[in-house]
Parts: structure tokens; C-alpha cells; sequence
């Protein structure tokens, strides 16, 4: 038996919430990445749960990015962590999106 993952993302809220924890990577985002595809072709608005991320690479900036280019407005970023923030803004990206604690 498998115990819970270190890092991942869960789609929620029938695709219009996600929730990412730990180190978001290609890893990561693989095992998901049907239902996020299925989520940003149905719905216009996202919000995305990032309080327990530790890490982000370019896959989970890239993920970020594609919700922020199909939505209609931008997605709301919740608990964002310093070094995703900084992420973003090194990509210069942080306007795309709507930071809250």
C-alpha cells in the first residue's frame, strides 16, 4: 500500500478549483493533466490553491500560464508562496493573475 503523495495537483469543483501541494514538476502535473486540459476547455474563470506548494518549475509556471490564457478573467491565486511569486514575476507574469493570502 502506497501512503499519500509528497506533491501533486487534485482538479476540484468540477475542473474550476485546483489545489497544488509540494514540488509541482512534468511529475507532478502528468497524472492530471487530462482533467486540467477538460477543465480549462470548460470553464472561463479558475482559482488555484497554492499554500502548500514548495516548489514550481517551468511545467507548473506552464500550467499556470494556459489557465490564465483560456480564462476570461484572470485566475485568482490563492496563498501564492514567495518563491512561486518570484517565479512569476522573473517570468513576467504576475499581472496575469489575481494574488490572495
Amino acid at each position: 500500500m502506497t501512503g499519500p503523495s509528497t506533491s501533486g495537483v487534485r482538479v476540484e469543483q468540477d475542473g474550476a478549483h485546483w489545489v497544488m501541494w509540494g514540488e509541482i514538476d512534468a511529475a507532478a502535473i502528468a497524472p492530471v493533466k487530462d482533467a486540467i486540459d477538460d477543465a480549462m476547455s470548460r470553464h472561463a474563470t479558475f482559482s488555484l490553491d497554492l499554500g502548500d506548494v514548495t516548489f514550481m518549475d517551468s511545467a507548473g509556471l506552464r500550467v499556470l500560464y494556459l489557465a490564465a490564457t483560456t480564462a476570461t478573467e484572470p485566475p485568482r491565486l490563492v496563498g501564492t508562496p514567495a518563491s512561486v511569486r518570484h517565479l512569476l514575476e522573473i517570468a513576467g507574469v504576475t499581472d496575469l493573475f489575481a494574488l490572495t493570502d
